[in-house]
């Protein structure tokens, strides 16, 4: 657990950001007509470590605000 007054590491609720079974051909439809970009290897293992809640309490790449952030305080205080 953290001192008190800091969240825990993982802000107390896990991210997973897969896709619901319920919601895959929506979500395969949508991303159909979205712009297509080249990925490399070390790419598709940050998309995964995100996707797949490595990461949490991050929804999405880290910013340079949160990066100071973190590197300051040695927590995210917020997730903008």
């Amino acid at each position: 657990l953290s001192p008190p007054g800091l969240p825990n590491p993982d802000g107390d609720v896990l991210v997973d950001l897969h896709v619901p079974d319920e919601s895959k051909e929506a979500r395969r439809a949508e991303a159909a007509t979205l712009p297509k970009v080249l990925i490399n290897d070390i790419d598709l293992n940050w998309l995964q470590t995100i996707g797949e809640g490595w990461a949490s309490p991050l929804r999405g790449f880290m910013r340079e605000g949160t990066l100071l952030e973190t590197l300051h305080f040695n927590s995210i205080l917020t997730d903008p």
